[in-house]
C-alpha cells in the first residue's frame, strides 16, 4: 500500500501556502522584521517536517500498528475521539517538558517568530521537537487503539489542519466562537507572545482547561488538589 503519510504531507504543505495567503500582511512583518531568510528558514523546516519525516513515522505505524479490517462507524468515531485525545495528552506533557531547561534547546528554533506567526510557523521545528511532540503521540495512539487506515488518516489529517490554524491570525476573530475545551488561535497565539507554560495544549483539546476544571471540582468538593490555575498553567 502506498504511504499515506506522503499525501499528508504535500497535503499539508497545500495548506500551508493557501492559509499563507490569508495572513499575507504577518508574512510581509516576518520577512520586514526577521529578514526573507528567516522566512525561508520556516518553510524549509515545515517542509522537512512534512514530507520527510512524517511519511517516515506513517510508513512505521502503518507497517506495526494499523487494523486492516473494516470498522464499525461507532468504532471509527471513538478511535478518532481518542486520537485526538492522546495526542492532545502526548503535545501537553512533552510541550511541557520543552519549557524546562533541560529540553528548551529543541523547542527555542520555534520561539524565535514570537513577534509575528504565519501557518508556516506551525510545523518549523526543529526534528528532534517534530518527533517528540508531534509525531510520537501519533506512535502510541496507534499502538494502543490499533485504528484502521481511515481512523488515522483523518485524525492526523484534522489534527494537522488545526495546527495551521491556531498559527494563523487572520482566524483569529473565531476564537470566541470555538468552545473553552478546544484549542483557539488566540490561546496558541497568546503562547507564542508569551514564551511560557501559559496555554501548553495545542492542537485540538484545550488539556489546560481540563486540567483547570478538574482542579476546581475536586476543590469545590471538599479535595484539596495543592494546584492553582497558576501552578497548573506553569506561570
Amino acid at each position: 500500500m502506498a504511504n499515506v503519510g506522503y499525501y499528508l504531507g504535500f497535503g499539508t504543505l497545500f495548506s500551508v501556502g493557501l492559509l499563507e495567503l490569508t495572513n499575507i500582511n504577518n508574512v510581509q512583518n516576518i520577512i520586514s522584521y526577521y529578514g526573507v531568510k528567516k522566512y525561508l528558514e520556516a518553510w524549509y523546516h515545515t517542509s522537512i517536517n512534512s514530507v520527510l519525516f512524517g511519511p517516515i513515522v506513517y510508513q512505521i505505524v502503518s507497517d506495526n500498528f494499523l487494523d486492516n479490517r473494516k470498522h464499525s462507524n461507532v468504532s471509527i468515531t471513538v478511535n478518532i475521539g481518542f486520537i485526538f485525545l492522546i495526542h492532545s495528552w502526548g503535545y501537553y506533557y512533552v510541550h511541557g517538558l520543552m519549557h524546562t531547561k533541560y529540553l528548551w534547546s529543541i523547542h527555542r528554533f520555534h520561539h524565535t517568530y514570537s513577534n509575528y506567526v504565519t501557518p508556516v510557523v506551525a510545523m518549523a521545528v526543529s526534528p528532534f521537537e517534530y518527533i517528540l511532540a508531534y509525531m510520537l503521540p501519533f506512535v502510541v495512539a496507534s499502538w494502543a487503539l490499533r485504528p484502521s487506515h481511515l481512523e488515522l488518516l483523518i485524525g492526523a489529517g484534522v489534527i494537522s489542519f488545526c495546527n495551521l490554524l491556531i498559527h494563523s491570525p487572520s482566524f483569529d476573530y473565531l476564537s470566541e466562537k470555538i468552545p473553552n475545551w478546544w484549542i483557539s488561535p488566540e490561546k496558541h497565539l497568546t503562547h507564542h507572545k508569551r514564551s511560557d507554560k501559559s496555554h501548553l495544549s495545542a492542537p485540538t483539546i484545550d488539556i489546560d482547561y481540563l486540567m483547570h476544571q478538574k482542579n476546581l471540582f475536586f476543590t469545590y468538593n471538599g479535595v484539596d488538589t495543592n494546584n492553582d490555575t497558576n501552578r497548573i498553567r506553569g506561570t
